[in-house]
């Protein structure tokens, strides 16, 4: 009995490897696991784990609606900035991970070409947007690659996802912008080292760094990327769980309706309350550190919370309800909310060539909206240091 237990296992590995084998000559492993981006996108970084590759020359690559678009960065890994030969200032984008870097766009089809192609006052948009990063490790890498090098007048900060839970790490930001040096250590970023390492447990292949962040994929690791019928089997397996979990989520929820199982909403409104007095300070604290910051530098700020696939027209409320009287923002997932449309994202979730052109030119409009303004009766330059008129949010 044990002997054929033995046997027949080491058949099945013997099997495998064989399987494994096969595949590995007649379909590229560098392929399969580069659908995001073709090979050495990211060069490794002592202080922020990766960055994107300083003139990078390749291509993007989805099977949902994105084949082979070309991909060009400039000498510091960012997209080509949208440059105007007869440009009276420069304007830059931080933030909105993906969306804002034109996943699956060429260059002059992404959001920041939009915007320049629709300023009244010629500008030159420069995009720091990183794909896979949030919205301050971005501003850390704006600080090192192109804060020293140009004086923007008006920078624009992006939010894509974000609640009050996201703004929990970053409770230390207001010394780490005070300090003025260049962050050596990521793990200052991050209160919790542990945390930190967690968060930047990368795999790389080809110099594409990879997060496996959820389910299988998360638990088997290395092997998930160096394996293709385990990186097979485990998408498999997460897709099957991830349908299970649907169909359990959609019973679960018509039989409170059908049933009419009563539910404590007077418990669940304290926990909501508990939360949002513990999270607003770490979100309020952010944005007035980062407005502070650049306004310090005669630097005027604009926040733009952006469309999020699956989102509800009112997903931001909460956050913008927090939002400091004396800070110009724009909730473009409200405001655009019918116009874009969930059928017509690319790439698992991206915006499409039509999303970019309407937000562009929707951003351009509000850009323009600001570039003089009343306040107390008195035309005050949108980009030079102003009193402090309130400002809130710019609507039409």
């Amino acid at each position: 009995m044990i002997k054929s237990i033995v046997k027949y296992t080491l058949i099945s590995v013997f099997s495998i490897l064989i399987a494994e084998g096969f595949l590995n000559l007649v379909y590229s492993p560098t392929i399969l696991m580069s659908k995001w981006f073709t090979s050495n996108i990211h060069t490794p970084d002592s202080s922020l784990y990766y960055i994107f590759t300083p003139n990078y020359r390749g291509w993007m690559r989805h099977k949902d609606k994105t084949f082979l678009k070309r991909l060009t960065l400039d000498n510091n890994g960012f997209r080509n900035p949208a440059m105007n030969s007869a440009a009276e200032r420069d304007i830059v984008l931080i933030g909105g991970a993906s969306m804002i870097f034109g996943y699956g766009m060429e260059d002059s089809e992404t959001i920041h070409y939009h915007i320049k192609n629709n300023l009244d006052l010629p500008s030159n948009v420069f995009n720091t947007a990183w794909a896979g990063t949030n919205i301050h490790r971005n501003f850390l890498v704006y600080k090192r690659k192109l804060e020293n090098q140009i004086n923007p007048k008006l920078i624009i900060c992006f939010f894509y996802g974000e609640n009050l839970k996201s703004f929990k790490e970053y409770k230390n930001i207001s010394n780490i912008l005070r300090e003025e040096k260049q962050i050596q250590d990521t793990s200052s970023i991050i209160e919790d080292k542990k945390k930190t390492i967690d968060k930047l447990f990368f795999y790389s292949r080809d110099q594409v760094f990879l997060e496996p962040q959820y389910g299988i994929a998360k638990r088997v690791g290395y092997l998930y990327y160096n394996s293709i019928i385990i990186h097979s089997l485990s998408n498999n397996l997460d897709d099957l769980y991830f349908r299970v979990s649907q169909i359990k989520k959609k019973l679960f929820e018509y039989a409170l309706t059908v049933l009419k199982i009563p539910t404590d909403q007077n418990k669940k409104v304290e926990l909501n309350a508990g939360i949002k007095l513990s999270d607003s300070s770490f979100f309020v604290d952010y944005i007035n550190s980062i407005t502070s910051y650049f306004e310090g530098k005669n630097q005027r700020v604009l926040f733009v919370f952006l469309p999020t696939p699956g989102a509800e027209k009112r997903y931001y409320d909460e956050i913008v309800s927090l939002m400091p009287n004396s800070v110009d923002y724009i909730d473009i997932n409200k405001e655009l909310h019918e116009k874009i449309k969930e059928n017509e994202f690319i790439a698992i979730g991206h915006y499409s060539k039509k999303h970019s052109e309407i937000i562009g030119k929707f951003i351009a409009s509000k850009v323009n909206s600001i570039t003089s303004q009343n306040c107390n009766g008195q035309v005050k330059s949108s980009f030079s240091m102003h009193s402090k008129c309130s400002r809130q949010s710019i609507t039409p």
